[in-house]
């Protein structure tokens, strides 16, 4: 028997793992250019992201 994810929770998923990519790629970007506020802000914003996606998974 095969089991798969709720809708919600495979959505959540993917959104989560849109969202790591799409940090990390705007975090290395900020980094090699030394702007290490915007670096910070970012990682402010994805967190609040991620907790978000979470919530809304529940």
């Amino acid at each position: 028997m095969v089991r798969t994810l709720s809708s919600s929770r495979h959505d959540a998923f993917w959104t989560l793992a849109a969202i790591s990519v799409a940090t990390a790629l705007s975090l290395s970007l900020c980094l090699v250019h030394g702007d290490f506020g915007a670096a910070l802000a970012l990682v402010a914003v994805a967190a609040l992201d991620v907790v978000a996606v979470i919530a809304g998974a529940r």
